[in-house]
């Protein structure tokens, strides 16, 4: 038996997990690390609500919604705070575009579960490339509006919801473009040098429909 803040320490190191409630999986929490380029110091109280209220606000038909947000620090052997940023979103039974694409019944397994380097996926057919693709683009121009650039867009963090009858895609963890956190290395390496002439939520964009068209 673990202490709440041993609870929380534990639960803090992993970057996502099911929070259950009589043993249904009903919300997704995602934990991340304070990367070293953030803008933000989450020094105060008054800091961490206005980050808070910011990424609760975003609300679009094609976006997950941020539904709580908290801190938590954790001291180092060299006495500096480090702060892990928790994002509390709805579940989503179907799981991401990714997921999708890999044929995966599974969503709450791991990641290299999931997608193995050994396999690749199936192409999603024409329509669902068509419909995600301009969900996806509805959801990139409305957080341009309030100036917030999407630089981790992939197939795993856009995540597949229901509106009634339709499956809508929703764009989720918008806090790691709030907080500078760099794209995979993968798709960082494939974008890189061309991001001097073309912006890079557009190279991310294209890269998706990519993986979306061809299964991989």
């Amino acid at each position: 038996n673990y202490s709440p803040e041993r609870k929380l320490r534990l639960l803090s190191k992993q970057s996502s997990g099911i929070i259950k409630k009589l043993n249904n999986p009903t919300f997704i929490l995602s934990t991340m690390q304070i990367p070293l380029l953030c803008p933000f110091t989450f020094h105060s109280d008054a800091e961490k609500k206005a980050f808070a209220q910011l990424l609760t606000s975003l609300t679009s038909p094609y976006i997950a919604p941020a539904l709580e947000v908290e801190f938590s620090e954790n001291e180092t052997s060299s006495r500096k705070q480090l702060v892990d940023v928790m994002v509390v979103r709805p579940y989503y039974p179907r799981g991401s575009i990714r997921d999708e694409i890999y044929k995966n019944p599974r969503p709450t397994d791991s990641y290299s579960t999931k997608y193995p380097r050994s396999s690749r996926g199936t192409p999603l057919h024409h329509k669902k490339i068509r419909n995600y693709g301009r969900q996806i683009l509805e959801a990139m121009l409305f957080l341009r509006k309030k100036n917030i650039t999407v630089y981790n867009l992939s197939s795993s963090n856009v995540l597949l919801g229901l509106d009634g009858p339709n499956t809508v895609a929703q764009l989720s963890e918008i806090e790691n473009s709030l907080l500078c956190k760099s794209p995979a290395t993968s798709l960082e390496n494939l974008t890189l040098c061309y991001e001097s002439r073309v912006d890079v939520d557009a190279l991310h964009f294209g890269h998706l429909l990519f993986e979306m068209a061809l299964g991989h």
